[in-house]
């Protein structure tokens, strides 16, 4: 009797040490799966992949609007002084150097500056002329909304362009790249800081401007249309 006695009071002691045991196993896997679970969370807080592309496209709008105007302020027709003070026929192809300071108003809501120098190549005989741009920007307040959210972007970066054209009108692939960082933050309430580094090249003929790269580490492949100009992002449609 004493020892059946003592075994079914060993045998309750075992019972409730691995009951203990498998409670504070359970406990733990719980709490690392909840643990596990601030991965995901912490991740929505970043900007989608459209959120970004978005971004990509709204900083390269800006600078092409600039490089945009600058085309159009220097014409293909090159000015007589230029033209008598070479020694060669004026049907060569004059070189000048020229410099800027430019704002552009982002079309939701803030500004960019944009500060660089260039070459002006003009043939007076074709009425050919080719601009190569380079500078660095600066972007203050740039707002972008997509459905109900609003994301706004403050930064700075650097630029190269080329700009081509032919009696005026531009003609064949007109190019900007752009490498730079900012801050953002997003009406949600999410914020964030990162980089990009984006191609962009815009089709005259076809009207369409693919950009290319990466923004937040996110890769960007989007093709928009743009009538008229590399920078004119009046009706969006992306």
């Amino acid at each position: 009797m004493f020892e059946r006695r003592g075994r079914r009071k060993w045998d309750t002691m075992y019972e409730k040490n691995w009951m203990g045991m498998a409670l504070a196993a359970l406990f733990a896997f719980t709490t690392a799966c909840q643990d596990d679970h601030v991965g995901p969370i912490a991740a929505s807080q970043d900007l989608s992949l459209q959120e970004a592309a978005d971004l990509g496209v709204l900083m390269v709008d800006n600078v092409d609007g600039i490089l945009d105007a600058e085309a159009a302020a220097h014409p293909s027709v090159v000015a007589a002084e230029q033209v008598s003070a070479m020694v060669s026929s004026s049907a060569v192809p004059v070189t000048t150097t020229f410099s800027f300071t430019r704002e552009r108003a982002c079309r939701e809501g803030g500004m960019v500056v944009a500060t660089g120098s260039g070459t002006h190549v003009a043939d007076r005989e074709t009425g050919e002329v080719t601009l190569d741009y380079s500078g660095s920007k600066t972007v203050t307040d740039c707002a972008r909304v997509r459905g109900d959210v609003v994301v706004t972007i403050d930064g700075s970066g650097t630029f190269e362009g080329h700009r081509h054209r032919i009696d005026g009108q531009f003609e064949g692939l007109q190019t900007h790249d752009a490498a730079g960082s900012f801050s953002w933050v997003t009406s949600d309430g999410r914020e964030g800081e990162c980089s990009y580094e984006l191609s962009a090249a815009w089709d005259p003929e076809t009207a369409t401007k693919t950009i290319s790269g990466f923004v937040c580490d996110k890769k960007i492949d989007r093709t928009v249309t743009r009538d008229g100009s590399a920078g004119n992002d009046d009706g969006d449609d992306d």
